[in-house]
C-alpha cells in the first residue's frame, strides 16, 4: 500500500510503525510506499523543500519499520516538478543510499512521482543525474522512474530508456479513469523489455474522487497479474475521498480494523489478501504493534500492495506505458507462487515464471518471491 502525502494531515498520522505494521499483518502487504511531499502546493503545508528535516524523519521512520518488520519500503520523492529540484532530489536520495540502501535490499527508490509539464528528455535527464547519486553508495537495489503524463507514457520511455541496471518505469492508473488504451501502452512498453512498476493506482476516478469501478479495477487486476506487474494502492488516508483506503478520522491504530474500511479500501483489502506475498506475522494479532520476524532486515517474500497518485493537483488524464531495460547479468531469479511481481529475466538471467518477461531481478535477497514487479534473486 501507498502512504498519502507525508505533508498532509490525512497522511502523515500514517507515518509510523503502528501502520507499517497493520499492513504487514492485518493486510498481508509486504511493501509500503512513503509518498514525502516536496512542493508547498501538494497540501497547502510546507514540504521538503521548506521543511526536509521534517519530510525527511517521516519518511526515515517508515524505513526504520519497513526494515524492522521485514519489509521493502518505496521512497518516494512525491513531486510534479522534480525536474527543478534537482539539487533537494539527490540531497534527499543522496542521504537513504549512504544509509540505508547500501545496507538493506529494503530499499526501492523512486525518484519523480509524476512528471507534468516536462517531455521525456527532460525527465530522463533529471532521472540520469539522481540515478547516478544513487548508484554511488547503492549499486543494486532497485529504481523505479516517473514517465510522463501523470506517469503514463511508459511506452515514450521505453522506446528512449535510461541506461543502467535494475531499473524500473513508473506506471500510475486510476481504474473509473483509465482503461484498455493504457494497458495497450504498458504492453507495448513490456514488449520492447521495459520492467513496469505500478507504485500508484486508483480504484476511482482521476481526480481521486468518485466511485469505486469495480469492473475496471478486476481488469487492471487481471492484467498486472497474467504480467506480473507489481502494483500499490493509493492511499492510506483518513481524507473524504474515494481514493481513500480509510475513512475520516481513523487513526494509526486502526489501520488494520475493517470497519475502517472505505469502499475502495475493502475491495483493495481483498485483493491484497488473496495473494501469496510471503508474510508471516508469527502470530501477532493485527495492529499489535508487534513485528514479525525482524530478523536479518531482509524483506520476506513478497507481493505487491497498490498505489494511486494524490488527486491533490487535479485529474489525471493521458495513456500510460512503461519501458527500461534492466540487464542484469546472469541473475538467476527463483520462482514464485505469488501473483505480483515481474519475472526479471535479463542478460541470460533464467527464470521458472512463465507468462511476460520483466526486466528487473532484485539482488541481494534470500527470497525467491516476486516483489512488486521483481524477482528477487539467490543470494548466492
Amino acid at each position: 500500500m501507498s502512504l498519502f502525502w507525508s505533508s498532509c494531515g490525512e497522511g502523515e498520522v500514517f507515518y509510523n510503525k503502528a501502520t507499517v505494521n497493520s499492513l504487514k499483518c492485518s493486510w498481508n502487504s509486504n511493501v509500503v510506499r512513503a509518498a514525502m511531499g516536496v512542493e508547498y502546493s501538494g497540501c497547502q503545508r510546507p514540504g521538503y523543500l521548506d521543511a526536509p528535516n521534517v519530510e525527511l524523519g517521516k519518511v526515515e521512520a517508515v524505513v526504520k519499520a519497513a526494515i524492522e518488520l521485514d519489509m521493502y519500503v518505496i521512497l518516494d520523492f512525491h513531486d510534479h516538478n522534480a525536474q527543478q529540484h534537482v539539487k533537494q532530489a539527490i540531497e534527499f536520495f543522496t542521504y537513504f543510499a549512504q544509509n540505508y540502501g547500501s545496507k538493506y535490499p529494503n530499499i526501492i527508490y523512486e525518484t519523480f512521482n509524476e512528471p507534468l509539464q516536462v517531455d521525456w528528455s527532460g525527465v530522463k535527464s533529471y532521472h540520469e543525474q539522481v540515478v547516478a547519486e544513487i548508484r554511488k553508495y547503492d549499486t543494486k537495489n532497485v529504481i523505479v522512474l516517473g514517465t510522463t503524463t501523470w506517469s503514463q507514457d511508459v511506452d515514450t520511455a521505453a522506446n528512449n530508456p535510461v541506461s543502467g541496471t535494475n531499473l524500473c518505469y513508473t506506471l500510475h492508473f486510476y481504474a473509473a479513469t483509465h482503461k484498455q488504451n493504457i494497458r495497450d501502452k504498458a504492453q507495448a512498453a513490456m514488449n520492447k523489455g521495459a520492467c513496469i512498476f505500478v507504485t500508484e493506482y486508483g480504484t476511482v476516478d482521476a481526480s481521486g474522487g468518485g466511485g469505486v469501478d469495480e469492473g475496471s479495477t478486476k481488469e487492471w487486476y487481471n492484467f498486472m497479474d497474467s504480467n506480473k506487474i507489481s502494483n500499490l494502492n493509493w492511499a492510506i488516508s483518513n481524507k473524504a475521498e474515494g481514493a481513500s483506503a480509510l475513512t475520516s478520522g481513523t487513526s494509526a491504530s486502526q489501520v488494520g480494523n475493517d470497519d475502517r474500511l472505505t469502499a475502495s479500501g475493502v475491495l483493495v483489502k481483498k485483493y491484497i489478501k488473496s495473494k501469496n506475498t510471503g508474510v508471516s506475522c508469527n502470530g501477532a494479532s493485527p495492529g499489535s504493534g508487534s513485528g514479525s520476524n525482524p530478523s536479518g532486515n531482509k524483506p520476506s517474500n513478497s507481493q505487491t500492495s497498490t498505489a494511486k497518485t494524490s488527486s491533490n493537483s487535479g485529474n489525471k488524464g493521458g495513456n500510460s506505458n512503461t519501458g527500461n531495460n534492466a540487464n542484469n547479468s546472469g541473475s538467476k531469479p527463483g520462482n514464485s507462487g505469488s501473483n505480483t511481481g515481474n519475472t526479471g529475466s535479463n542478460a541470460g538471467a533464467s527464470s521458472g515464471n512463465t507468462g511476460p518477461v520483466q526486466a528487473v531481478v532484485l539482488l541481494q535477497l534470500q527470497y525467491k518471491f516476486p516483489i512488486n514487479g521483481i524477482m528477487a534473486q539467490d543470494s548466492n
